[in-house]
């Protein structure tokens, strides 16, 4: 089995960073666009975090009596953001009020994507007992079977 060119994505994602510039503590943030980069060249668009398409593929053992099953995925994304290295000094936002202080940054951040692919099998089940040893009464079940 094989799926290519998964595109990786992100809803309101943000990173923030804590730490000092020189003696000053600061806190800022990052609102990520997208994880991948899809801007064109030339465009100014954000390129986002720059993280290639994502391919999953490897052996999945169907049961050889079956023409139908069903298939379930579950995927597990971990984004880890271990370095944020300052490429500019800390300078005034003018366009924003009050002063706010801003800097450029790049983000070096790492993308792992697990997959589960689960096979669900739907088959009728037969149960065989004793006669007159089960009863059903208001939805449960009582044994006529006697112990010693």
């Amino acid at each position: 089995m094989c799926q290519s060119d998964i595109t990786p994505g992100s809803c309101l994602l943000y990173i923030i960073v804590e730490g000092t510039a020189g003696c000053i503590p600061f806190k800022a943030q990052y609102l990520v666009n997208n994880l991948a980069d899809n801007a064109n060249p030339g465009d100014n668009a954000d390129p986002g975090l720059g993280f290639k398409d994502v391919d999953f593929f490897g052996q999945v053992c169907l049961p050889d009596d079956r023409k139908k099953v069903n298939l379930r995925a579950i995927f597990d994304v971990c984004l880890s953001v271990p370095c944020v290295a300052p490429k500019s000094v800390v300078g005034e936002i003018a366009t924003v009020k009050p002063p706010y202080y801003g800097f450029d940054a790049n983000i070096f951040a790492s993308l792992l994507v697990t997959e589960k692919l689960y096979v669900v099998v739907k088959d009728e089940v037969a149960v065989y007992t004793t006669p007159n040893t089960l009863s059903c009464t208001n939805g449960g079940f009582t044994s006529n079977c006697k112990t010693e």
